[in-house]
C-alpha cells in the first residue's frame, strides 16, 4: 500500500512546500536602465520581517492559505509554516493541510525538518535530518515507516528556506545560485537553480 500512496502524497507535500520558492526577475524602466542591486542582510537575525501570509488562489477563487514564521532558536532559527488547501473537481472535494518546523543555521544552511501532511485522511509524516556526512529522513505512511540515508556533500538546504535566500544575498539582476535541496518527492537530494 505504501508503494502506491507515497508517491501521490510526496508529490503533493512538494507542491506544498515549494509554494515558498519563487523567480525573482527586475523588469527595466521605460528607459531601459536595469535596476540597482540590493544589499542582503546576511543572516537571519538580520532580516527585516519574520512573518508572512500567503493566500493560493485558482482562477479568481481562493482555495487555501499559507502561512510562515521565524523564531529564533538560540544562535538558530526555526521557520514554521502551515498550509491548507481545497480543492473541489468532478464534484469530489480534496483537502491538504501541512504543518511543518524546519531548523535552520543563520544562513538558512538545514540542521532538520519535521513535516506533516494530512490529505483526504491520510497521513504522511516526514522527519530529516543532517548528521554530519549524511542526511537521515524517515517517513511513515498509514502505519508503514521507511528509512533513507543520502550522503552529504556541502550545505543542504529545505526547500521552502529557498524564497528567503535573495533577502539573504541580496538582488543582483542577472545573478544566479544553486542550492543542494532535498527533493520529497523523488526521495533524494538534488540541486536547484535560482535566477534575480
Amino acid at each position: 500500500m505504501m508503494h502506491k500512496t507515497l508517491p501521490a502524497i510526496l508529490m503533493l507535500l512538494l507542491a506544498a512546500a515549494t509554494q515558498f520558492s519563487c523567480v525573482v526577475r527586475s523588469l527595466p524602466d521605460a528607459g531601459g536602465e536595469p535596476a540597482s542591486p540590493v544589499k542582503g542582510c546576511a543572516t537571519l537575525d538580520k532580516m527585516p520581517f519574520r512573518e508572512a501570509w500567503y493566500g493560493m488562489y485558482f482562477k479568481d477563487d481562493k482555495v487555501g492559505y499559507s502561512h510562515f514564521k521565524i523564531e529564533p532558536n538560540g544562535k538558530n532559527f526555526n521557520i514554521i509554516s502551515d498550509s491548507v488547501m481545497r480543492l473541489t473537481a468532478l464534484k469530489k472535494t480534496n483537502e491538504i493541510k501541512m504543518k511543518e518546523k524546519v531548523a535552520v543555521q543563520p544562513d538558512l544552511t538545514l540542521i532538520s525538518f519535521e513535516s506533516n501532511v494530512h490529505m483526504n485522511n491520510k497521513d504522511l509524516h516526514m522527519v530529516g535530518k543532517a548528521d554530519g556526512k549524511k542526511f537521515i529522513v524517515d517517513i511513515e505512511v498509514e502505519g508503514e515507516k521507511l528509512t533513507r540515508e543520502y550522503p552529504l556533500e556541502g550545505k543542504i538546504f529545505h526547500s521552502s528556506a529557498i524564497s528567503l535566500m535573495p533577502v539573504l544575498r541580496g538582488l543582483r539582476d542577472g545573478e544566479k545560485h544553486s542550492f543542494g535541496v532535498f527533493n520529497a518527492e523523488r526521495q533524494g537530494l538534488e540541486k536547484i537553480e535560482q535566477e534575480i
